[in-house]
């Protein structure tokens, strides 16, 4: 009997078909939401746009069919090592959501992990809208955004049993730890150690965020590089996973260059290069956001030259916005990509993203 999955040998250029019609939907849907905010005399705010996107992905993907459209196989390479996290693509996804069903969608176009992002002690609805926009930049493919961590608690996210969806995969998927003050971020990193004690989750790394410049103060640690020397110890005492720090691209390289140094002092620790780069803009509730994708990607590619001398692994996450920028990460360095903007325009950047990396 013929299965849905010979497809994949019929539609060889399937990911170019699919994105063209993702993006044509895309960009009407915009328009409409556009269109219907101006009617209601409403500001202009991406945010609808994009979650209607996602709800759409991830209903579509019930019907019969659906793998001709989501079933992607991963690239015959070689797996890239994290010490002994073993990714089967280097392209991962950046801890910017929580919503499982968009996860395990992208894992199931060919992602090779990604991390889940950062979710606080407390539920948190996040700044006002419109927090989401297009960046008014001259570059293409770029937004900026002041979301504020909005997120159900830590709590009631990690008891969601649809959570354990995400590993079976068998692909690493890292938990981003954020908080207000030095022992919020303690307490949160022990909760979610002990959750994947408790589920029995080896395929997983933490990753601390000191650089969210969307709350007020999402920079604590990032102010008081003693106190994340402080954190690593302690969560190294405490654990033996792979932990990651997310620095910024808004910080100086001399900053960079001393926040290597803790890390590195650190047993089985990498640094993620980087964060949003912070941009005023009277168009976000909160007169600003930080600005997302291809503007950052000299500045990413900066940092990676900076970050490689020290040896330390080095996942890139910034304006990583097509397969050839991808390529220049990786070879500069980098030992994995983070992608964010790229996914939000088109997931149908996995597949090809995969695609690319099998070709000179």
């Amino acid at each position: 009997m013929y299965r849905i999955f010979d497809y994949v040998t019929i539609f060889p250029m399937r990911e170019l078909i699919l994105s063209i019609i993702y993006l044509s939907i895309r960009k009407t849907v915009i328009l409409i939401s556009y269109s219907i905010q101006y009617l209601k005399r409403e500001k202009r705010d991406l945010e609808p746009a994009i979650t209607f996107g996602d709800t759409f992905l991830c209903m579509f993907r019930r019907f019969p069919g659906h793998q001709l459209f989501f079933s992607f196989s991963m690239p015959k390479l070689a797996p890239t090592m994290l010490y002994d996290l073993s990714f089967p693509s280097p392209i991962t996804f950046a801890a910017f959501k929580s919503e499982v069903p968009i996860m395990e969608l992208w894992l199931k176009l060919g992602i090779g992990g990604g991390c889940i992002k950062t979710i606080l002690k407390e539920r948190r609805t996040g700044n006002p809208r419109p927090r989401i926009q297009e960046a008014n930049t001259k570059e293409p493919l770029a937004i900026i955004n002041a979301m504020g961590l909005p997120g159900p608690g830590l709590d009631y996210f990690l008891d969601l049993k649809r959570l354990q969806k995400l590993f079976k995969f068998n692909r690493p998927v890292g938990f981003s730890v954020g908080g207000c003050t030095p022992k919020e971020y303690k307490s949160n990193a022990r909760t979610i150690l002990e959750h994947i004690k408790r589920n029995n989750i080896s395929n997983t790394y933490l990753e601390i965020n000191i650089s969210c410049p969307n709350t007020s103060e999402g920079q604590n640690l990032l102010s008081h590089p003693e106190m994340l020397k402080k954190l690593l110890v302690t969560l190294r005492e405490e654990t033996a996973l792979v932990i990651g720090v997310k620095l910024s691209p808004d910080q100086s390289n001399d900053d960079i260059l001393r926040f290597i140094d803790i890390i590195k002092s650190v047993e089985r620790t990498f640094v993620n290069l980087g964060n949003t780069q912070a941009k005023l803009d009277d168009r976000i509730s909160v007169g600003k956001g930080g600005l997302s994708g291809h503007p950052l990607f000299e500045r990413t590619l900066e940092m990676i030259n900076l970050a490689k001398p020290s040896g330390l692994p080095i996942i890139a996450t910034g304006g990583i916005t097509d397969a050839a920028r991808l390529k220049v990460a990786l070879k500069n360095g980098a030992t994995l990509v983070g992608i964010a903007t790229a996914l939000v325009i088109n997931p149908y950047n996995i597949p090809h993203f995969n695609k690319s990396l099998t070709k000179p």
